[in-house]
């Protein structure tokens, strides 16, 4: 948690004059609702593994967001993202949050289905990304689900002269979270444990080497679709 802090100033001034959305490395399936976003499995995760004991907060970030918490580092800007996300008809939410009384509030928004692809020996391979993390209690992966486009929040810029707000995740550049803590992302894990940190670990025996180019798919789900098996 305490790298949360250290780096959050980092991130934030990584992001002063980056001015327009950044749309290389993403793809946008009108007829499918499905955005298609490159990047590769993050090399970062080793580096802080001691500290964090093996815990991970992000299921993607986008470049200078938090690669030592996140399985996946995306070449597009977070506005890019939303953009093409609201584009193809999907409404954002609101973060998850603790109420007056202390209650937790699970994140609301459209559902999104994620997938992973990458290339192995050859052949194409494609998983959902819940089978990418592993619950660090029991050591299984979550069950299949579909995440919640909270869409991040409004916050004022560093440029002392704008007058509009932006997404506070084209600041700090962190994309699917696996907790709650953090608001600022776009898309939220929707289960309620997410209330609580260190809860989850890569899944090393399928989560391809770091640094292996992969597909970050972003399905848009009818709301009341139930999640079912691809």
């Amino acid at each position: 948690m305490w790298l949360r802090i250290a780096w959050l100033f980092v991130f934030a001034l990584a992001s002063v004059g980056n001015a327009s959305p950044k749309t290389e490395g993403i793809k946008i399936l009108t007829d499918e609702k499905r955005i298609e976003l490159a990047g590769s499995v993050s090399t970062e995760l080793e580096r802080y593994r001691d500290e964090l004991k093996g815990s991970i907060e992000y299921l993607a970030c986008c470049e200078a967001g938090k690669a030592y918490e996140s399985l996946i580092v995306l070449k597009a800007d977070p506005q890019a993202i939303y953009d093409a996300l609201v584009k193809l008809g999907s409404k954002p939410g609101e973060p998850a949050y603790d109420d007056e009384e202390g209650k937790h509030v699970l994140p609301k928004g459209d559902p999104i289905r994620l997938w992973v692809r990458w290339q192995a020996g050859g052949k194409t391979k494609e998983v959902r990304a819940e089978s990418l993390v592993l619950r660090r209690k029991t050591g299984k992966p979550l069950k299949k689900m579909d995440w919640i486009f909270t869409g991040s929040r409004l916050t004022w810029p560093l440029d002392e002269d704008s007058e509009e707000q932006i997404l506070e995740a084209t600041l700090l550049k962190n994309i699917v979270a696996l907790h709650h803590a953090d608001p600022s992302v776009l898309i939220q894990n929707p289960l309620a444990e997410a209330a609580e940190d260190n809860l989850y670990e890569k899944n090393a025996k399928l989560l391809p080497p770091p640094g292996t180019p992969v597909t970050l798919i972003m399905q848009i789900q009818p709301k009341k679709e139930k999640q079912d098996a691809r």
